[in-house]
C-alpha cells in the first residue's frame, strides 16, 4: 500500500500545482459547449473522490480472488487517452459550477487527505460491496485506490488539454 499511497500523494501534489497556475477566466472557460471547463473537471474529481471515500468505509467482505486482479485493467482503461468515456450520471457536476479554483483546491486537498487516511488504515485486500462498476464489477480497496489514481491522472491530462485550448 505504501507505493499506492506515495503515487497518490505525488500525483495530487502535481495536480494541485497545476491548478494553482490557472487563472479564474481560464478555470471557468469551456473549450466548446459540449466539453467540460476545468472547473467542471475538478468538481467531477471531487464528487468522485467523495463517493469513493464512502465506498471505502462501507460494507466489505473477503475477496475470493487476487485483490490486485483488476489493477492492470484499470490502468489500461483509464490511461488510454485515445479512448473517450462518458461519466456516470452520479459523477457529472451540476451545470453552472461556481466554486472558485482556490475553494476547489482546498476541498480536493481535504478529500484526498481523507482518502489517504482511509486507504492506509483499512485492509486494502477486502472487497467493497457498496459500489459495482458497470464494466468491472466490485473491487477491493486496493483496486479502488488505483481507480482513483488513474481516473485522476486521466483528468489531469484533460485539464492540461483544456487549459491549452482556452488560452
Amino acid at each position: 500500500m505504501e507505493e499506492l499511497v506515495n503515487e497518490i500523494q505525488n500525483h495530487t501534489e502535481e495536480l494541485i500545482e497545476e491548478l494553482n497556475s490557472i487563472e479564474d477566466f481560464i478555470y471557468f472557460a469551456k473549450p466548446s459547449p459540449e466539453q467540460w471547463s476545468i472547473a467542471e473537471i475538478v468538481a467531477h474529481l471531487y464528487i468522485s473522490d467523495s463517493l469513493m471515500n464512502k465506498v471505502l468505509t462501507g460494507n466489505v467482505e473477503i475477496a475470493n480472488r487476487d485483490p490486485n486482479e483488476k489493477t492492470h485493467i484499470l490502468k489500461a482503461t483509464f490511461l488510454n487517452f485515445d479512448a473517450s468515456y462518458k461519466a456516470l450520471e452520479i459523477l457529472v457536476p451540476k451545470p453552472g459550477v461556481t466554486k472558485t479554483n482556490e475553494e476547489m483546491i482546498a476541498k480536493l486537498s481535504a478529500i484526498r487527505a481523507e482518502f489517504l487516511k482511509i486507504i492506509w488504515a483499512k485492509d486494502s485486500d477486502l472487497l467493497c460491496l457498496d459500489f459495482t462498476h458497470p464494466n468491472l464489477g466490485q473491487m477491493t480497496r486496493r483496486e479502488l485506490g488505483y481507480l482513483m489514481l488513474y481516473h485522476s491522472i486521466r483528468h489531469y491530462d484533460q485539464i492540461k488539454v483544456t487549459k491549452a485550448a482556452v488560452c
